[in-house]
């Protein structure tokens, strides 16, 4: 069993959330002999034993109410529900952030910030380093994918630039100079994301 990041679960009469963390800091359980009362009873908190690749620490909540059979939840800042993986007749609710930093995706990806690269003109510097970091955020939204160019049905979806507008368009054979998207909602997130638009201007606008 594996608890997803943002899920909201109760456990001995106490509603707890999953949410990111490192080494057991804040965890609700670190009193309790964590480390075998999350393995056993509560999944994998460790990213080494987590597919999402993440670190997780279970938070007590204590900003939900029930009233006239109607539960009112207080919204985590910078949270949004994820309806997508919810399950409301289970009474499930799972939380995703609302908008990520490039940040979050050196810390899922778990990227050397101080790793050295090849030698290159200065001139090129600053777009390679902006195009290697869309790579980076294509793989933390694709996760393991990789296009199947022998797939005349499967879908692969980039960003382009046309008359000031950032679109997501889609294709079946491979162009080089693309970097694709499993996904044409992630490929939109990034667009939308204002944490991303100077590393979009970088590469499609300078």
């Amino acid at each position: 069993m594996e608890r997803k990041l943002g899920e909201i679960f109760t456990y001995n009469g106490k509603i707890y959330q999953v949410v990111k963390g490192f080494s057991c800091k804040g965890c609700a359980f670190i009193k309790n002999g964590c480390c075998d009362l999350v393995n056993e009873l509560l999944g994998p908190c460790d990213y080494t034993k987590r597919t999402d690749k993440t670190n997780v620490i279970f938070k007590e909540i204590n900003n939900m109410e029930i009233k006239n059979n109607q539960l009112t939840i207080d919204i985590p800042e910078g949270m949004e529900i994820d309806l997508e993986n919810s399950d409301l007749a289970k009474g499930i609710v799972r939380f995703k952030q609302s908008t990520i930093t490039y940040e979050d995706v050196e810390d899922t990806l778990k990227l050397d910030k101080n790793c050295k690269s090849i030698i290159i003109n200065e001139s090129n510097a600053s777009k390679l380093v902006t195009l290697s970091r869309l790579m980076n955020i294509a793989k933390y939204y694709n996760g393991d994918w990789k296009p199947n160019w022998s797939d005349q049905n499967e879908y692969k979806y980039f960003i382009i630039y046309n008359g000031d507008i950032y679109k997501v368009d889609h294709n079946w054979t491979t162009i080089s100079n693309n970097i694709y998207f499993k996904n044409k909602k992630d490929a939109q997130a990034v667009i939308d994301n204002p944490d991303f638009r100077d590393i979009l201007d970088a590469i499609y606008k300078n």
